[in-house]
Order: C-alpha cells, then sequence, then structure tokens
C-alpha cells in the first residue's frame, strides 16, 4: 500500500525464500511500531506502551533473523559473511541500546528512531542481502553446468 511507512517492494527480494519471508515480516513490523506512534485513538500512556511493546518485538524478531540469516551465509561459504556479522552486530547494538533509552524513561524521539529502522533495513536488504542472492544463484549456475 502507498500510504504506508515502509512500503515492501519485489526489488528488495533477494530469492532466498525464507529470508524474503522475513524481510517482509520485519517490514510489517516496522509498519506497525510507527502505527503505534500514529494511532489517534489511543492516549499518550497507551501510545507509549503500544511503541515499547512493538520495540521489543522488533529488536527480538530482528536479533532471530540475523542468526537465521548467518546461518544460511554459512551453509552456501559466503564470502561477505564476516561483513555481514558486522553489520548485523553494530546495528543491534544501536537498536538495543535505544530501546534501552525507551525503558528507562530517558528521551528517545520515536519518529527518528522508526525512521532509522526503516531507512536502515530496507538500504541493508537492497544493497548488502541482494548479494547473498546474487551469490546463492551464482552457486546454483555452478552446479546446473557442472
Amino acid at each position: 500500500m502507498a500510504d504506508e511507512f515502509a512500503e515492501w517492494r519485489t526489488t528488495y527480494e533477494v530469492g532466498i525464500p525464507e529470508i524474503d519471508e522475513q524481510h517482509r515480516r520485519l517490514v510489517d513490523m516496522i509498519n506497525r511500531l510507527y502505527g503505534s506512534l500514529v494511532d489517534q485513538h489511543l492516549d499518550r500512556f497507551d501510545r507509549a506502551e503500544s511503541f515499547d511493546e512493538a520495540v521489543h518485538e522488533v529488536v527480538s524478531y530482528i536479533k532471530q533473523h540475523f542468526a537465521d540469516e548467518q546461518a544460511i551465509m554459512k551453509r552456501i561459504d559466503y564470502p561477505g559473511l564476516h561483513a555481514q556479522k558486522e553489520f548485523h552486530v553494530s546495528f543491534v547494538e544501536r537498536v538495543v541500546a535505544e530501546a534501552k533509552q525507551f525503558d528507562s524513561g530517558d528521551n528517545l524521539a520515536p519518529n527518528p528512531f522508526v525512521r532509522f529502522l526503516r531507512d536502515w533495513l530496507l538500504q541493508h536488504i537492497a544493497i548488502e542481502d541482494r548479494k547473498i542472492g546474487f551469490y546463492m544463484q551464482e552457486i546454483e549456475a555452478r552446479r546446473k553446468s557442472a
């Protein structure tokens, strides 16, 4: 839908069904997170509680997704695995630090936080994760020609 905060596009698909499904779910979760910020039916307290719940769900799912993605990269002997791990660790550290700020009542600005999640994730998928799909296609092409 055009009115979504984060819009999934087929150009983000990496060609690995498990990873593509997880990426779509992450985009849905980011949209839910954003929706919790703009839901006019909730009062300020309920909106904060809804946002807090969605943040924790996103953080947990991101960690699982990265573990799954890294297992696939290891299985196919992906040459960029080390760099991907570094991207993932850096991203998780930042997201967890910001989520802790929110939990402790520090001044987390939700809009920039959600925009950061969206922008980082979609850029990472479009550039870094698609390389995994291309690599896997190369492996399959070599296998078929052998």
